[in-house]
C-alpha cells in the first residue's frame, strides 16, 4: 500500500513538473503575441492627441457646412 501511494506521489511530482514547464512555454508564446499586438496597435491607430486637431478641423468645417446650409435656407425663406 506504501509502495502504490510513493508511486503515485512521484507521478503526480512529475506531471506537476511538466505542467510547470508546459505553462512556462505557453506564457512565453502569450507575452510575444501581447507584443506583437502592442506594436500592430502602435503603428495602425493614432493617441487622442494626434486626433485632437483633426477633429477640431472636421468640426469646424462641418459646422461651417452647417451654418451655409442654414443661411441658404433663411434666405430661400425670407425671399419667397
Amino acid at each position: 500500500m506504501k509502495n502504490s501511494m510513493e508511486i503515485k506521489v512521484a507521478k503526480l511530482e512529475v506531471e506537476m513538473k511538466n505542467f510547470k514547464e508546459v505553462n512556462t512555454n505557453e506564457h512565453e508564446t502569450i507575452f510575444k503575441k501581447l507584443d506583437c499586438i502592442d506594436d500592430k496597435l502602435n503603428e495602425l491607430f493614432v493617441t487622442k492627441t494626434e486626433f485632437t486637431p483633426v477633429k477640431n478641423v472636421v468640426y469646424g468645417l462641418v459646422g461651417l457646412v452647417l451654418t451655409a446650409v442654414a443661411g441658404a435656407l433663411v434666405r430661400l425663406i425670407i425671399i419667397q
